[in-house]
């Protein structure tokens, strides 16, 4: 694993020596010392991010589709199928028998979408379709044998793929990446419109 640096504990202060590999900077006409640069990975201070690039939600896009994007390569050089039809069938592997509207949601995919790429997957025999007996739009949706079998065999794929990435942190780092994505979420399930919610008019 490659050793990442670490920073000088101890912060310049007034005339205090720099940080070795680091040069002290000059005082300016008022005979103080400039604020010192933030580093270009820093997060958003009391201002905020000077560039979107420094965005959290910036960074994490960024590397979502990067590995989506390896993914999308591996599903279509081992099965011709894309990222959309894998979560499809993820979900049913893991939650299924769910209706159509609980696998796009379930899956985060457009329901028109799921709606275009299912008749595909059953035809392949990856996933069988149960008729509701009084309503045709509750139809049940479930993985056959074959796409269990499947769904097994990319699972495999996705743990290796995570592993991987993983590997450039150490188990407690690993640890509260859980941690923080787990909250992250919550946060976003119990408040989806965030800051942007619409205030309510005084009574």
């Amino acid at each position: 694993m490659t050793e990442r640096a670490k920073g000088d504990a101890n912060g310049v202060q007034g005339g205090a020596t720099a940080s070795p590999g680091r040069q002290a900077q000059p005082a300016d006409s008022t005979g103080e010392a400039p604020a010192a640069e933030a580093p270009a990975g820093a997060g958003p201070g009391a201002d905020g991010p000077a560039s979107v690039s420094q965005f959290y939600t910036y960074r994490l896009h960024k590397l979502l589709t990067m590995m989506n994007r390896q993914m999308h390569d591996e599903l279509q050089a081992r099965y011709s199928l894309g990222l959309a039809e894998w979560r499809s069938i993820a979900v049913l592997g893991e939650f299924g028998p769910l209706s159509l509207r609980d696998v796009a949601r379930r899956g985060a995919i457009d329901k028109a979408q799921v709606s275009r790429l299912l008749p595909g997957l059953i035809r392949r025999g990856y996933v069988a379709r149960d008729a509701h007996p009084t309503d045709r739009r509750r139809a049940s949706l479930r993985l056959t044998d074959t796409g269990l079998k499947l769904y097994g065999e990319i699972l495999v794929l996705g743990r290796q793929r995570q592993n991987w990435l993983v590997e450039a942190l150490t188990g407690e780092e690993r640890t509260m990446l859980v941690d923080s994505l787990d909250r992250l979420l919550a946060r976003i399930e119990a408040e989806p419109a965030g800051p942007f919610a619409t205030p309510k008019a005084a009574e």
